[in-house]
């Protein structure tokens, strides 16, 4: 958690926790929407506020506010076909979030930003690796 309040020499200062204000919103990481308007926020901008001059904030981890949930299949398949006694082949594939389930990264946490709350990014697409390999 970050603020754009700083103290001379000390440098930037925590946000301060609102008493009473729910830190995330309702429905957690199922009800954010990337890209529609009053969906897209998962921290609540209400429950802070940038402390008093010279003051040092009370918060600057959240406790309990986790990351969303992440699904994430992989599969390798390997087959080797022996020419010799020695001497073999191998072909196969790596399967990498072989289904393409997306996971929300980067939260923006300075309670200054107008993006605050937003996710800026999604985990890292599918992705497949073919091989052959020689053994002698």
């Amino acid at each position: 958690m970050t603020t754009n309040e700083s103290i001379p020499s000390l440098g930037g200062v925590w946000p301060v926790l609102v008493n009473g204000s729910a830190i995330k919103k309702s429905g957690g990481c199922g009800s954010v929407h990337p890209g529609v308007p009053g969906q897209s926020a998962y921290l609540n901008a209400a429950a802070f506020a940038d402390p008093a001059p010279f003051t040092l904030g009370n918060v600057s981890v959240l406790s309990t506010a986790r990351a969303c949930g992440s699904l994430d299949e992989d599969l390798g398949i390997d087959k080797e076909i022996p020419i010799r006694e020695s001497k073999r082949i191998a072909i196969g594939a790596l399967a990498y979030n072989l289904f393409n389930r997306h996971q929300l990264i980067n939260i923006n946490s300075n309670i200054d930003s107008p993006a605050f709350g937003t996710f800026s990014g999604a985990s890292f697409p599918r992705s497949i690796q073919l091989y052959v390999r020689i053994e002698f």
